[in-house]
């Protein structure tokens, strides 16, 4: 499986390695060591997300059989994203400044934001 990531340089830069954040998929380690946090941190972070309700774990969260036999849990960029509002690290930060920075500061001349009773659809 294809796979992009997200990363932050010591500058602060966010690098989006994909041209499609459909295929943005990190896994637990990669989070952990992304925000700068332990796994314990992580998984309440995650579980404070489905529980209010902001996610459902299955659409943003997949298992995925390694070739070592063992399984490991995939994260979507929208739990990425939502992980980015929910802690308070620096890269968090910067995550939530370049999101403001992009949905305020986007080339399109009207910025739609469509809110409805199942989630946020934002159309540009």
């Amino acid at each position: 499986m294809e796979r992009g990531k997200i990363a932050i340089d010591g500058y602060g830069n966010i690098k989006i390695q994909t041209k499609c954040t459909s295929d943005i998929w990190m896994n637990e380690p990669e989070l952990v060591d992304f925000f700068n946090i332990i796994a314990p941190t992580f998984r309440a972070a995650v579980r404070a997300i489905y529980k209010k309700g902001i996610l459902k774990s299955g659409e943003v969260e997949k298992r995925v059989k390694r070739k070592d036999g063992f399984y490991e849990n995939l994260y979507s960029v929208e739990m990425i994203f939502a992980l980015a509002f929910q802690l308070d690290t620096y890269v968090a930060s910067q995550l939530r400044n370049f999101l403001i920075y992009r949905a305020m500061n986007t080339s399109a001349k009207n910025f739609f934001c469509f809110i409805n009773q199942k989630g946020v659809n934002v159309k540009c």
